[in-house]
């Protein structure tokens, strides 16, 4: 079920349809339609005559699978996700822009950072301003 607090972030559309995708991590991304179509269409710029843009488009959409919600805001995880994922019985959402990731959650904690390392990265991709 989607988290009550999630609720508010999709955006309001006649569709509850969303879409899955096997992130870059070992995490499942879920992306709302719209948000979907704005990202896939960034694959029409592509050559489709160069070779890696031809791998990178075929990887990227490689057991992408379009769900839908019902009204309660349920959703089914495909078995083939849950398998290659290493789903337990326990799974995590967190937001993450324009997504959300679903986790296991013993595997999380190993591909967040924390105290030290968090503010050092956030400083480093973060500041724009000049350094004190």
């Amino acid at each position: 079920m989607f988290p009550a607090r999630m609720k508010g972030a999709l955006p309001e559309v006649n569709t509850k349809k969303i879409v899955l995708r096997k992130g870059f991590e070992p995490c499942l991304e879920l992306y709302p339609y719209e948000e979907w179509e704005k990202i896939s269409s960034q694959f029409d710029e592509l050559n489709s005559f160069d070779e890696q843009a031809r791998k990178l488009g075929r990887s990227f959409f490689r057991g992408v699978e379009e769900v839908e919600m019902d009204v309660n805001f349920r959703f089914l995880i495909p078995k083939k996700f849950i398998n290659d994922l290493k789903f337990k019985k326990e799974v995590v959402m967190i937001g993450v822009k324009n997504r959300v990731e679903i986790w296991d959650s013993a595997k999380l904690d190993e591909f967040v950072v924390v105290n030290d390392e968090f503010n050092d990265l956030a400083t480093k991709l973060m500041y724009k301003g000049e350094k004190s």
